[in-house]
Protein backbone atom coordinates (compact mmCIF):
# COMPACT_ATOMS: atom_id res chain seq x y z
CA UNK A 1 0.00 0.00 0.00
CA UNK A 2 1.32 3.34 -0.84
CA UNK A 3 0.81 6.66 1.00
CA UNK A 4 0.45 10.11 0.34
CA UNK A 5 1.84 11.26 3.52
CA UNK A 6 5.82 11.18 3.41
CA UNK A 7 6.02 10.09 6.78
CA UNK A 8 3.53 7.46 6.58
CA UNK A 9 5.49 6.14 3.31
CA UNK A 10 8.91 5.84 5.71
CA UNK A 11 6.92 4.68 9.08
CA UNK A 12 3.87 2.33 8.50
CA UNK A 13 4.53 1.27 4.32
CA UNK A 14 7.83 0.03 5.65
CA UNK A 15 6.70 -1.88 9.05
CA UNK A 16 5.34 -5.31 9.06
CA UNK A 17 3.60 -6.86 12.23
CA UNK A 18 3.15 -10.73 13.34
CA UNK A 19 1.32 -12.38 15.35
CA UNK A 20 -0.02 -15.37 15.98
CA UNK A 21 -2.01 -17.08 19.15
CA UNK A 22 -2.59 -21.35 19.24
CA UNK A 23 -4.08 -22.95 22.11
CA UNK A 24 -4.47 -26.82 22.57
CA UNK A 25 -6.81 -28.71 24.89
CA UNK A 26 -5.83 -32.65 25.02
CA UNK A 27 -6.97 -35.50 26.75
CA UNK A 28 -5.69 -39.48 26.92
CA UNK A 29 -5.56 -42.65 29.69
CA UNK A 30 -2.38 -41.48 30.33
CA UNK A 31 -2.99 -37.83 31.22
CA UNK A 32 -6.32 -36.18 32.97
CA UNK A 33 -5.64 -33.07 30.42
CA UNK A 34 -2.99 -31.75 28.75
CA UNK A 35 -3.08 -27.40 27.81
CA UNK A 36 -0.78 -25.68 25.93
CA UNK A 37 -1.14 -21.82 24.75
CA UNK A 38 1.25 -20.15 22.78
CA UNK A 39 1.84 -17.47 20.79
CA UNK A 40 4.60 -14.91 19.04
CA UNK A 41 4.89 -12.02 18.06
CA UNK A 42 7.15 -10.13 15.85
CA UNK A 43 7.83 -6.45 14.46
CA UNK A 44 10.01 -5.47 11.38
CA UNK A 45 11.47 -2.46 9.80
CA UNK A 46 13.34 -2.21 6.29
CA UNK A 47 14.02 0.48 4.41
CA UNK A 48 15.80 0.45 1.23
CA UNK A 49 17.52 2.94 -0.53
CA UNK A 50 17.46 3.74 -4.29
CA UNK A 51 21.23 4.42 -4.84
CA UNK A 52 24.21 4.11 -2.69
CA UNK A 53 26.89 6.93 -3.06
CA UNK A 54 29.97 5.17 -4.20
CA UNK A 55 34.23 6.63 -4.06
CA UNK A 56 37.33 5.51 -5.51
CA UNK A 57 40.03 6.04 -2.59
CA UNK A 58 42.51 4.84 -4.62
CA UNK A 59 41.26 6.63 -8.11
CA UNK A 60 45.18 8.31 -8.10
CA UNK A 61 46.96 4.82 -8.67
CA UNK A 62 45.32 4.35 -12.37
CA UNK A 63 48.93 5.24 -14.00
CA UNK A 64 50.82 3.15 -11.54
CA UNK A 65 51.92 0.16 -13.39
CA UNK A 66 51.10 -2.09 -10.34
CA UNK A 67 49.05 -0.66 -8.31
CA UNK A 68 46.78 0.49 -11.17
CA UNK A 69 44.32 -2.60 -10.04
CA UNK A 70 43.25 -0.97 -6.72
CA UNK A 71 42.44 2.22 -8.58
CA UNK A 72 38.38 0.80 -9.41
CA UNK A 73 37.94 -0.06 -5.79
CA UNK A 74 35.06 1.44 -5.27
CA UNK A 75 33.67 1.65 -1.47
CA UNK A 76 29.81 2.69 -0.74
CA UNK A 77 29.94 5.43 2.55
CA UNK A 78 26.00 5.47 2.19
CA UNK A 79 23.74 2.15 3.59
CA UNK A 80 21.90 0.43 0.78
CA UNK A 81 19.24 -0.45 3.09
CA UNK A 82 18.31 -0.26 7.18
CA UNK A 83 16.61 -3.04 8.49
CA UNK A 84 15.53 -3.88 12.56
CA UNK A 85 13.72 -6.77 13.80
CA UNK A 86 12.65 -7.80 17.47
CA UNK A 87 10.12 -10.82 18.49
CA UNK A 88 8.61 -12.41 21.06
CA UNK A 89 7.53 -16.05 22.07
CA UNK A 90 5.51 -17.36 24.99
CA UNK A 91 4.19 -20.09 25.72
CA UNK A 92 2.54 -22.50 28.57
CA UNK A 93 2.25 -25.92 29.16
CA UNK A 94 -0.09 -27.82 31.87
CA UNK A 95 -1.20 -31.44 32.29
CA UNK A 96 -1.87 -33.62 34.88
CA UNK A 97 -1.53 -37.29 35.00
CA UNK A 98 -4.32 -39.41 36.03
CA UNK A 99 -4.18 -41.23 39.51
CA UNK A 100 -4.56 -44.73 39.19
CA UNK A 101 -6.06 -47.41 42.20
CA UNK A 102 -3.44 -47.19 45.44
CA UNK A 103 -0.91 -44.09 43.44
CA UNK A 104 -0.85 -41.20 45.13
CA UNK A 105 -1.73 -37.71 43.13
CA UNK A 106 0.64 -36.38 41.36
CA UNK A 107 1.05 -32.17 41.46
CA UNK A 108 0.31 -30.88 38.15
CA UNK A 109 2.74 -30.42 35.88
CA UNK A 110 3.36 -26.54 34.25
CA UNK A 111 6.31 -25.63 31.69
CA UNK A 112 5.91 -21.81 30.83
CA UNK A 113 8.63 -20.46 28.36
CA UNK A 114 9.35 -16.52 27.48
CA UNK A 115 12.03 -15.55 24.77
CA UNK A 116 12.53 -12.23 23.40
Amino acid sequence: MNRQSPIAQYTLDKTNLNFVYNTTDRRNPEYQFQNNWNFNGSIRYNMNFRQTKLFEPFGFLGNVPILSALAGLRLGYTPSSINASAGVDRSYDERRRRVLEGQQAIPLQHEPQFLL
